[in-house]
């Protein structure tokens, strides 16, 4: 069997279609983290969910239809079509952008990853305050995760 190269075009234009749209939305992941908007970042966090599905999903359809043809994964099958063929430039351009989106995304994803945790490390310092429990106050658990004691949740004392 030999690829539609036809067929195998549109599906990597959809996967770069969803891909592009997911570094939008990461980018606005970005902006709704700095303005530490709670709400909005619920909704954009479960429009990224659904996103990532797509891609998923466009992503193994498309693995799984080379796998059909027993051809290799992408970029190897590219090899494999003739330099003569104009369609191959096109799908190999194409994948080329799918794969720098992919990274793009992959690090402004790491960078809004890295940006919770230091919000979630600030909110749990206001707490160990709130709580008067000392910063050095840690124990580890066997995951080498450092945990906070048990303590009571009185705020104040009278």
């Amino acid at each position: 069997m030999s690829l539609d190269i036809p067929a195998t075009g549109a599906r990597l234009e959809e996967l770069l279609s969803r891909i592009r749209d997911m570094r939008l939305l990461l980018q606005r992941e970005e902006e709704v983290l700095s303005a530490r908007d709670a709400a909005l970042l619920d909704q954009v966090t479960a429009t990224k969910e659904q996103l990532a599905r797509t891609i998923n999903q466009l992503s193994l359809a498309l693995s799984d239809e080379l796998k059909r043809l027993g051809l290799p994964a992408m970029p190897a099958c590219l090899d494999l079509l003739p330099s003569s063929d104009p369609g191959r430039a096109c799908l190999a351009a194409t994948w080329q952008e799918i794969a720098a989106l992919a990274a793009e995304c992959e690090r402004l994803n790491e960078a809004n990853g890295a940006y919770i945790t230091l919000l979630r490390q600030h909110v749990q310092r206001c707490l160990d305050v709130l709580h008067e429990r000392p910063a050095h106050n840690l124990t580890y658990g066997p995951d080498g995760v450092g945990q906070r004691p048990a303590t009571s949740r009185r705020l104040l004392s009278v």
